[in-house]
Parts: structure tokens; C-alpha cells; sequence
């Protein structure tokens, strides 16, 4: 009795584990149907501001099951469902809803989307099997979209005739999209006058139409072929004679696209049509209200504006193309021939009207994203121009104050060569050293990449061979430079701290080294906030109470100097003189 009990739960416990593995494995497949669902974002567009009922379902179990039935071909499965209600019905409940748009749950007449589909049972019942077994007779024969007619109830009761068309997209490739279009009021005319087949045939030709206007929307963004595509398909509900689409810009109607007019020898007259709208009669009041137009017989209507290319125009229909609440432009179809076109239809064009609105208003956002990466692009072009325009500029001027300076120099050699000899030539050359320390900051600069900064490391290299160079330099003394990392300085910056270390340099080769030579050593690092450079010689050092004054022009020039740089400068000896500058980093 035990070993029965355990063998018993150990059963139970093994479903419960396959019946969580098939839970996790439908929620994952039902995610990823989620996610594949009308992932383009201009199909999603459509579906969700579209003027008709659109529903999108899962019905792979409605596959499965079809296939489970004793039936090889789509006939067959319609006998047998006609024959098997209850069939029909387990069937329809393998139907999962995925979404439906916003014009559904108004054409339910119910209050939101989830009681809507929480009364999927009351809005069908079996006067609406036949529709069904249509249905699962095309999936069997695996065709790629049927339509046809059924009926439905609101939630309230009300009874609809609608006219359904599914797009099927293969067994087991993805999900089914349903429009659904009520035909109530047709359906009463139809059977008042008695013309359902003809009434048929034009509903179906209406929602051909609208197929093929949703898939150009989402075939082209181009507004050119898009109005092409809406004059060209219009014609299908709607045979005219000629007609055009204005856009309504600042209180004018422009013809942007035509057809049909060269018949009549006014094919540049409407080309170059543009119209205010103040002067077009009943033309102003029917875009206000966003109501179709219809005249029957131009030559007898007040409302209509003749034009004498245009006179052989008898009947006229207008739809304003609307997105949102606001009027994009004006569709205009005509006829040669009085009593054309007819409140059917209106009713006819306005779901492809609305269409035709979503269309334009992709092609405008795009048109208007074009530019903007156009401005943005020529922008870029101009600035680029700009800046190499005036990088060539920079160049010629450092290039220019570099050869100047070199000139001021050649003029101070000429004139040292010409001294009375009581006159130290020294102070010439102390002057020319000076020059080219500011005349070596331009070259750097001028040879940059960048044409602001200078590496301060590969400088004090040029200036410290510039003094070896120089009339003043004593043989046997060396140069020691050390920067910690990389330091790069502004013009503005290098050049008083370029004078300031020149000035330096030329009193320690001068005064530090009288009896025997010795070395120079500068030194570069910061703290994060300032740069510190220390200047060190290990000569005799600086004499005790020397002050900066005018008379000792070399330090006075130091300290002089590091102000021009906000900067601090401090003089101490130790085995020589020692010089510690401090300046702010960029």
C-alpha cells in the first residue's frame, strides 16, 4: 500500500513539472509573437488611427486543429463543418485576439477595448458560422487573403452588417489581420432597391483599393509616387474623368498632382493652378467642416467656380484630406457627364480619404527629417570651410610674425656690427636671444596641428640649443630637462613663460658658472591645479639682499613676467640657485 502511494505521487509530481515546462514554453512563444507583432512603426500607424475596424489574431491553434480534422481539402472542411456545428465552435474559441484599433471599439459602441473582448461571445453567434467556416475553408486551402460578409452584434444588441476581409500570411508564418467596415446602411439600401450583387462587387472593389493604397504606404515615402498611387486608385472606386490633389498652404489650394486633364487640353492650366481658397465658393465651407462635397451638375450650382479651361466639367466630388483636425488639401475628382458621382459614393471614398491622409503625412515627416540632415549636413560643409579658411589664415600670420621677428633679428645683427667700442655687444645679444625666444613660439605654432597649443617639452629644447648657439653660451655646460607628462600650452601662456625661462637660462650661463662649468636642469609637473616648474643651476647662486629692480633687468623681467601668466615666482639657493614657478593649469 506505501510502495502504491509513493509510486502515486511521484506520477503527480512528474506532470506538475511537465505542466510548468509547457506553461513556461507557451508564455515564452506567446512573448515572442508579441514582440513580432506589427514591429514598423508606420504599420502600427495605420493600424492604430485607420477610420475602420482592424483586429490582429493568433491562430496557430486554429491551424493545428484544421489539420486534426478528417478533411484533405478546403471543400471537404466546409461540408464537414456545415455539418458539425459544434465543431465551428471549438474551433472559433482556439481564435486569440492579439489587438484591435480604437474605431473598433466605437463601431461595438462599447466603452473600452477590454470590455469589448471581454464580449466577444455576444457580438458573434451562429448566424455568423457561415462567415467562419469561409474562413477556415481559406487558411485549409492556405490562400492569401478572403473577404466576405457577415453579421455581428454590438454590445448593446444592435445588429451590424459588416463587410470582413482577412490577410492571411501562410500557415504557421505569423499572425492574421482583419478589417472589418460596416455595411448596415448599404445593406438597407441593398435591399431596398434589390442590387446586392452589384453592391457587392463595388464593396469588394473598395477594399481591394484600400489594400493596395495601405501598401504604399508602407512601399514608399516618397510624396510623388504617393500622390501618383492615390489618383491611380481612387479611379478604382470611382471612375472620373480627370482629377487632382491640392495642398492647402497659407489660405491657398495648389495643384500638386494631376490626371486626366491632357484629354481636355488643360493639363498646363491646372498644372499651374493655385487658388485662394476665399474665392472657391462652397469650396471654404466644405473644408471647414471636413464633409466630402458633392455636386451633381456644376452648370446648375451656385456654389461652383467656372473657369473657361475648365468648363467641360459636369459633375465633381471633393474630399479634404484630414490628419487629425487638421485639412492637408483637397482631392478633386470630375466628370464630363452630369449626375456622376452620389452619396455612395462618398461613403465609399472616405475610408480611403483617410488613408490617403496617413500616406501624406509619413511622406511630409520624412520630407521633413530630408532636411533637416540636408541643413545639417550643409552646415557641417560650411563650417569645415570656415575653419580650414581660417586655419590657412592662422598659419600665414604665425608664419608672417616668425619672419618679421627674423628680420628684427638681422637688423640687430647689422646694428651690433656698427657699435661705438665703449658699448657692450652684449646687450644686442641679449636683445636678439629674447627675439627669437618669442619669434620660436610662432614656428611652433605655425608647424601645430592645432595651431593653439605648443608641446612645452620639445620648446625648451629648441630654446636651450638656440643659447648653446648664441655668443654668451660657455662650453662644458649642460641642459637637463624632465616633464612629468605631456604639457601643452596656449600661445598666450608660452610665450611670457618662454621669456621668463630664457631669461634664466641667460643669467645662469652668465653669472653661475665663473670658474668651472656645470649643468641647468628644468623640471615640470603639476599638482591638479597649477603647473610647477623649478629652475635649478649648481653654480655659486644667487647673492644675498638682490633686489628686482629695473637695474637688474633680468629678474625684474622674471618677475614682471610670471605676472602676465598669473603666476608666482620664488628664489632660494641650495648647492645654487633655485627658481620655483607657479602658474594655473588651462
Amino acid at each position: 500500500m506505501y510502495k502504491k502511494t509513493e509510486k502515486l505521487q511521484n506520477k503527480i509530481e512528474k506532470i506538475k513539472s511537465q505542466i510548468e515546462i509547457i506553461k513556461k514554453e507557451n508564455m515564452t512563444l506567446n512573448l515572442d509573437k508579441i514582440k513580432l507583432t506589427l514591429q514598423a512603426s508606420r504599420y502600427q500607424k495605420i493600424f492604430d488611427k485607420s477610420y475602420i475596424s482592424m483586429w490582429e489574431e493568433d491562430v496557430s491553434e486554429v491551424y493545428k486543429l484544421i489539420e486534426s480534422f478528417p478533411c484533405k481539402t478546403a471543400k471537404e472542411l466546409s461540408e464537414y463543418l456545415t455539418n458539425n456545428p459544434d465543431k465551428i465552435k471549438k474551433t472559433i474559441r482556439r481564435i486569440k485576439v492579439i489587438q484591435i484599433n480604437d474605431y473598433t471599439v466605437k463601431m461595438f459602441n462599447s466603452t473600452s477595448k477590454k470590455e469589448l473582448l471581454n464580449s466577444l461571445r455576444k457580438i458573434t453567434n451562429i448566424i455568423s458560422y457561415p462567415g467562419f467556416i469561409k474562413l477556415f475553408s481559406a487558411m485549409k486551402e492556405e490562400l492569401s487573403q478572403c473577404s466576405y460578409e457577415t453579421e455581428a452584434f454590438t454590445t448593446n444588441g444592435k445588429k451590424l452588417d459588416i463587410l470582413l476581409t482577412v490577410f492571411l500570411p501562410g500557415k504557421g508564418k505569423g499572425n492574421i489581420i482583419i478589417s472589418m467596415i460596416d455595411i448596415s446602411e448599404r445593406k438597407f439600401h441593398e435591399e431596398t432597391i434589390k442590387k446586392n450583387l452589384n453592391q457587392s462587387k463595388e464593396q469588394k472593389q473598395k477594399t481591394e483599393v484600400l489594400q493596395s493604397i495601405l501598401f504604399s504606404l508602407t512601399s514608399s515615402l516618397n510624396k510623388e509616387e504617393i500622390l501618383k498611387s492615390i489618383l491611380k486608385e481612387a479611379r478604382k472606386i470611382i471612375p472620373y474623368s480627370c482629377a487632382n490633389i491640392r495642398f492647402l498652404k497659407n489660405g491657398y489650394l495648389t495643384v500638386t498632382a494631376s490626371h486626366g486633364y491632357n484629354k481636355y487640353g488643360a493639363e498646363n492650366f491646372i498644372k499651374k493652378s493655385s487658388l485662394k481658397v476665399e474665392n472657391l465658393g462652397d469650396t471654404k465651407k466644405f473644408l471647414k467642416s471636413g464633409r466630402i462635397n458633392i455636386i451633381p451638375d456644376t452648370m446648375n450650382y451656385s456654389g461652383w467656380t467656372m473657369f473657361p479651361e475648365t468648363s467641360y466639367i459636369r459633375g465633381y466630388i471633393g474630399l479634404p484630406i484630414k490628419w487629425k483636425d487638421q485639412i492637408l488639401g483637397l482631392l478633386s475628382l470630375e466628370s464630363d457627364k452630369i449626375n456622376t458621382f452620389t452619396q455612395r459614393d462618398a461613403e465609399n471614398l472616405e475610408p480611403f480619404a483617410n488613408a490617403a491622409a496617413v500616406a501624406l503625412h509619413s511622406s511630409h515627416l520624412f520630407e521633413l527629417a530630408t532636411d533637416e540632415v540636408l541643413i545639417r549636413k550643409t552646415t557641417e560643409i560650411t563650417i569645415k570651410k570656415s575653419l580650414k579658411e581660417k586655419e590657412i589664415l592662422l598659419r600665414e600670420i604665425h608664419h608672417r610674425v616668425k619672419n618679421n621677428l627674423s628680420l628684427i633679428m638681422s637688423l640687430i645683427n647689422l646694428q651690433s656690427g656698427m657699435l661705438p667700442e665703449k658699448i657692450n655687444p652684449l646687450i644686442f645679444e641679449d636683445l636678439k636671444q629674447r627675439v627669437y625666444t618669442i619669434s620660436l613660439v610662432h614656428e611652433r605654432l605655425y608647424s601645430s596641428k592645432n595651431l593653439s597649443n605648443v608641446d612645452l617639452e620639445s620648446y625648451l629644447i629648441d630654446l636651450t640649443e638656440s643659447v648653446k648657439s648664441s655668443s654668451i653660451f660657455k662650453p662644458g655646460i649642460s641642459f637637463i630637462i624632465q616633464i612629468e607628462d605631456k604639457v601643452e600650452l596656449e600661445g598666450n601662456i608660452l610665450v611670457p613663460l618662454a621669456l621668463l625661462l630664457n631669461e634664466l637660462i641667460v643669467n645662469s650661463v652668465k653669472y653661475a658658472f665663473p670658474e668651472k662649468p656645470g649643468s641647468i636642469s628644468i623640471s615640470v609637473n603639476d599638482n591638479g591645479k597649477d603647473h610647477i616648474i623649478i629652475f635649478k643651476d649648481n653654480g655659486i647662486g644667487i647673492p644675498e639682499n638682490i633686489e628686482t629692480s629695473p637695474s637688474q633687468l633680468g629678474l625684474f623681467l622674471v618677475e614682471s613676467l610670471v605676472s602676465q601668466i598669473n603666476g608666482t615666482v620664488n628664489f632660494h639657493n641650495d648647492h645654487g640657485a633655485v627658481a620655483t614657478i607657479i602658474f594655473p593649469r588651462k
